[in-house]
């Protein structure tokens, strides 16, 4: 297997926000297949939050053309590092993550990404919404290989823009979009991600597959360890840490929905941001995948919410999500590297 280091660039912020006369997200997609980059996915979340605390939310009214919104894109690091620049002057506002991944272009043998915590890992797939695998969505299938394989949990992620292969292409009104990019999020341990990378490699053509180390901290609510400290010791001032909570949609807490509920209370703790998205199919732990479907109206549907702050502000949104979590949820933990965090009035470096 060959194992290329990477960076994956994420970005997050609203769809509404301009660069100049257009949007900053169709800039941004523009600039990746002008660049030819390997693989990019926008994604539509459901709500969100950030530098100026003002939430954005589908369950508002008027505020379906005001959501948050994430853009992965990931190749070798020097491509990525060349469009840095041209990426900074596009967006006024949000924040930006540049963070290291392993490139498996082989999936035939092993790989080593950087270890982390407890040695779990991120196994992420990029491919087109329209490949088949037997006449299925291959996605569901792929889904299946990672629960057979003993994964921790993955969650499917429809994009509506992005680049496959260094080509951009678009979601579209009255087209199949086959081609349009959607991304496979699994957590689970390095041997059960090496299990799964041959039935992916067999089951899609071409697929984009990044390897990245994290920490689980929790796995179907029950706490398995508190997010492991910096390497360096002392209080971690400066870095930046990423927590991600995966859930059926139609979690509760309280009688309030997971996902809401943790927006709301991170928002009032003061964090820096958080963003839920939706995904269309997934599962956690040994439940049976599922997703979207006419009878369960999306509610059942997998949300995974992720926050990201620096070190010492973390240790109270830990709490918190750990607080709200004793139920359910898969939480895992992570040190980025926080590129920009940027409002309308302030630009922070966190590099």
């Amino acid at each position: 297997m060959t194992d290329l280091r990477a960076l994956k660039l994420t970005l997050y912020f609203n769809e509404t926000l301009r660069s100049g006369h257009e949007l900053a997200a169709d800039r941004l997609l523009a600039l990746f297949d002008r660049a030819g980059v390997r693989t990019s996915v926008l994604l539509r979340g459901i709500e969100g939050f950030g530098a100026h605390h003002l939430l954005h939310a589908d369950r508002f009214e008027n505020t379906g053309l005001n959501q948050p919104v994430v853009v992965v894109a990931v190749d070798l690091a020097e491509r990525i590092e060349s469009l840095m620049p041209e990426v900074d002057a596009l967006l006024r506002s949000g924040l930006v993550t540049a963070e290291r991944a392993s490139l498996v272009d082989d999936l035939t043998g092993g790989f080593a990404p950087p270890e982390v915590g407890d040695g779990a890992v991120r196994l992420t797939v990029y491919c087109g919404r329209g490949e088949r695998f037997r006449g299925l969505p291959a996605h569901r299938a792929i889904v299946d290989a990672m629960r057979t394989s003993g994964m921790d949990g993955a969650t499917v992620f429809l994009g509506v823009d992005g680049t496959v292969h260094g080509r951009r292409e678009r979601a579209r009104l009255l087209s199949r979009n086959r081609d349009v990019p959607l991304m496979i999020v699994a957590v689970g341990s390095r041997r059960s991600a090496l299990d799964a990378l041959p039935a992916v490699g067999r089951l899609v053509g071409r697929p984009t597959v990044t390897v990245e180390g994290i920490q689980v901290c929790k796995r179907d609510g029950l706490l398995l360890a508190e997010p492991a400290p910096p390497r360096n010791g002392g209080d971690g001032a400066g870095m930046w840490r990423k927590l991600m909570v995966h859930a059926p949609g139609d979690t509760h807490v309280s009688g309030e929905t997971l996902h809401y509920r943790l927006v709301e209370e991170l928002r009032r703790t003061e964090a820096a941001g958080a963003t839920s998205l939706r995904g269309i199919w997934g599962f956690r732990g040994a439940a049976a995948a599922g997703g979207d479907s006419v009878r369960s109206l999306r509610r059942a549907s997998p949300v995974v919410t992720i926050a990201i702050d620096r070190e010492p502000a973390m240790r109270a949104t830990w709490e918190l999500i750990d607080g709200l979590t004793r139920g359910a949820g898969l939480v895992t933990s992570e040190f980025v590297p926080a590129h920009r965090i940027l409002a309308a009035d302030a630009v922070g470096s966190a590099l």
